[in-house]
C-alpha cells in the first residue's frame, strides 16, 4: 500500500531496527550524540528511504534477499564508503540480493536509499 512518513531518532538500536529489510550491526560513534531521521516514500513495488544521521559509524549490513537494492547520494557532504570504496557525488551504488557489506560514515550522512521487489538484477 502507497505511504509515507518520517521518524527520528536518538536511539541507534531503533534506527537499525526501523532498517528492516537490512539486517545491520553497526557500531555508532559518539553514542551519546547519536541522531538519525529516516523518510520513508512506498509505492506498491517499491520503497525509497532517506537516511540522515549526524554521527560517522561503522556497519557491517546483510541486505534482504528477495529485494533489490540501490544507493545514491544527496549532497557532496561526507560520503559513506561501501566496501573500502569512497563513494563519489553522484554516484549509483546497485547491490546484490542478500549481499553483504561494511559502510562506514567519515561524518554527518544524508543519503537516499531505494529497494524493489521482485526486480530483475
Amino acid at each position: 500500500m502507497p505511504g509515507a512518513g518520517t521518524r527520528k531518532f536518538l536511539e541507534p538500536d531503533h534506527y537499525e531496527a526501523s532498517l528492516g529489510q537490512a539486517q545491520i550491526q553497526a557500531v555508532i560513534l559518539p553514542r551519546d550524540k547519536f541522531r538519525a531521521r529516516l523518510t520513508l516514500a512506498e509505492l506498491h513495488h517499491s520503497q525509497m528511504l532517506r537516511c540522515e544521521e549526524d554521527a560517522p559509524r561503522v556497519a557491517y549490513l546483510q541486505l534482504a534477499p528477495g529485494l533489490a537494492f540501490t544507493t545514491f547520494t544527496a549532497d557532496s557532504g561526507p560520503l559513506p564508503v561501501w566496501r573500502g570504496t569512497e563513494m563519489q557525488a553522484g554516484d549509483i551504488v546497485f547491490h546484490g540480493r542478500g549481499e553483504r557489506l561494511h559502510q562506514f560514515t567519515p561524518g554527518p550522512l544524508s543519503s537516499p536509499r531505494g529497494t524493489r521487489r521482485d526486480a530483475p538484477i
